[in-house]
């Protein structure tokens, strides 16, 4: 089914192909056949795999269609339907790999040694995988559409990995250490914790190096076990159990820490606080996704809550203060790439009724149209992301969406109004500005969708009133990245495409605009700026010297 911009896929059930649901107890039997080393290796390399095959890597879709084939196959000798099962396009989603996660910690044995995986093996988790979407939300969903949908898109949507990692090491390595205040944050984090944060990213990139696979048939299902000893970095050998204390714990404390019960299906938290499990000597990592989380978002909580030296308030202010100039550096380059169509103004004070004030982050003008960049170090909040909360989503939504757009709005009536003291030449940026666009940027976010985003404008529409503001979005750093692409390559249309998105993500209350798909609508790729890919590769390739003693996993990380 597709909606405005976004195709809904269904995921292939037991019930469906076998005309039942499997029960718990035969689940918790054929879980007791296979080692817990065994399955979480696979599902972490089927993790992967469906990641690739849903960014169109042609060597996974191949081997992901041989796999099914095979599986098909073994469907019918058990007594499937073959034919209901071939219909869907998909038998996993990034839910089910980490439900049959929780499955798998709780009921599988522990093997003494490594085994080899067998054909046997692969197709017994591609039933599980069948059994465990049964139990993905169904009925419930009624009347929870709103927080489901918000759940479904932040665990479905992948991030570019070269991406994360080279802009998580220039913001809070680079960046980080041009500013008193946050320098003296990751000063006190290193002394505390043996490593610094440069080191923590290098080791996290080296293991998520080793976690991903060549998609050829021989490749997929080697190299599958990684021994706790197995790290090999030049240069960060010393620090290496250090950090992957803070992202790895063995077997017992997750599977004692699974909250609630089983029937919890959204609850993935101990995944993304814990990247990896240790199992006797064998380290596995569960997915690119919960790696990822720790190399930004999880990075910015970790220090966070490592130095917990106040409310949070000194911090979030202190350490927000590089991803505001990264985004100030990323706009105003790109900018000056765009043939000089796109002018520039940085955040400046300005006094108002006798107060001195600071601007929004940012400005870009297009021609009569004016773009606020409002920058905010915040992600979505724990509660949002691992059940339904909606109270939890209606405090995220004021925080990313709300606020920032009414704040931004506040300052461009103050700016231009005639009680304003400004410069001239700040005064001259904002003459003739006929409409405005106001962006918010934040570390991460949560499509707004459905009644949500209504909602959303309902709240923000008093604010806007009197002003020239047509459009407002609340975009990740990675879209934002994208958007900065699109300054560089079509800076007479970026105000346009802007404004079209608003208006389509409105044209129906199960719209879920995502930007990639809707600038593919149009035929305009989704990649982020040359300036911001140059920047990439610099931080990219300082990671690889200080990790690797030969580069050979660069081009894997580049996918």
């Amino acid at each position: 089914m597709e909606i405005n911009h976004l195709r809904y896929e269904a995921v292939a059930e037991y019930s469906s192909v076998f005309g039942h649901p499997l029960d718990d107890s035969s689940l918790i039997d054929k879980l007791s056949h296979i080692s817990c080393q065994k399955i979480l290796a696979i599902l972490s390399r089927f993790s992967c795999l469906h990641i690739a095959v849903c960014n169109g890597d042609d060597a996974a879709m191949k081997l992901n269609d041989y796999l099914r084939f095979i599986h098909s196959v073994h469907i019918d000798d058990l007594g499937g339907n073959k034919y209901i099962y071939n219909q869907f396009r998909f038998i996993m989603c990034s839910q089910s790999i980490f439900v049959l996660d929780k499955w798998a910690i709780k009921y599988c044995p522990v093997s003494t040694n490594a085994e080899p995986i067998t054909q046997k093996d692969v197709c017994l988790i591609m039933d599980l995988l069948l059994v465990v979407n049964d139990k993905l939300p169904k009925s419930e969903v009624e009347g929870n559409e709103t927080e489901y949908l918000y759940l479904m898109l932040y665990h479905n949507t992948h991030k570019a990995i070269k991406n994360e990692i080279a802009r998580s090491y220039y913001v809070f390595s680079k960046l980080a250490y041009e500013d008193n205040e946050t320098s003296s944050w990751l000063k006190q984090y290193e002394e505390k914790c043996g490593f610094s944060l440069e080191q923590r990213l290098a080791v996290l990139t080296n293991s998520l190096a080793h976690m991903l696979p060549r998609y050829t048939l021989p490749d997929f299902f080697s190299g599958v076990y990684t021994t706790v000893n197995g790290f090999n970095a030049q240069g960060l050998s010393p620090v290496y159990d250090k950090v992957m204390e803070t992202v790895r714990a063995d077997r017992k404390t997750i599977r004692s820490g699974l909250r609630r019960d089983l029937e919890q299906v959204w609850d993935f938290e101990p995944f993304y606080r814990y990247p990896f499990i240790k199992i006797k000597d064998e380290q596995i990592a569960f997915s690119v996704d919960s790696i990822l989380y720790q190399l930004w978002e999880g990075l910015y909580w970790n220090v966070r809550y490592t130095l917990q030296r106040d409310d949070g308030v000194e911090f979030m202010t202190d350490f927000g203060k590089p991803f505001e100039h990264y985004i100030q550096e990323i706009s105003r380059e790109s900018a000056n790439r765009s043939g000089k169509i796109v002018r520039y103004q940085n955040e400046f004070l300005y006094r108002y009724e006798g107060n001195q004030k600071a601007s929004t982050d940012c400005y870009l003008r297009v021609n009569d149209v004016l773009v606020a960049v409002e920058a905010k170090a915040k992600s979505p909040h724990s509660d949002t992301i691992s059940g339904v909360a909606h109270e939890a989503i209606e405090t995220e939504v004021n925080e990313l969406m709300v606020a920032p757009i009414e704040q931004a709005a506040k300052r461009l009536k103050e700016i231009t109004s005639e009680k304003a003291e400004i410069t001239d030449g700040e005064k001259q940026f904002f003459e003739g500005i006929e409409r405005t666009i106001i962006l918010s940027v934040s570390m991460e976010k949560v499509q707004p969708v459905g009644k949500l985003l209504y909602e959303f404008d309902e709240r923000v529409k008093e604010t806007i009133s009197g002003t020239n503001v047509v459009a407002y979005h609340n975009v990740s750093i990675q879209d934002y990245e994208v958007i900065c692409g699109l300054i560089e390559d079509y800076p007479e249309e970026v105000s346009a495409i802007l404004l079209r998105w608003f208006e389509d993500q409105r044209k129906d209350s199960r719209s879920v605009v995502v930007l990639s798909n809707f600038l593919h609508t149009f035929n305009k790729k989704y990649r982020c700026s040359e300036y911001v890919s140059l920047l990439f590769d610099r931080a990219f390739e300082e990671i690889i010297k200080r990790t690797f003693e030969k580069p050979t996993t660069l081009d894997t990380l580049q996918q």
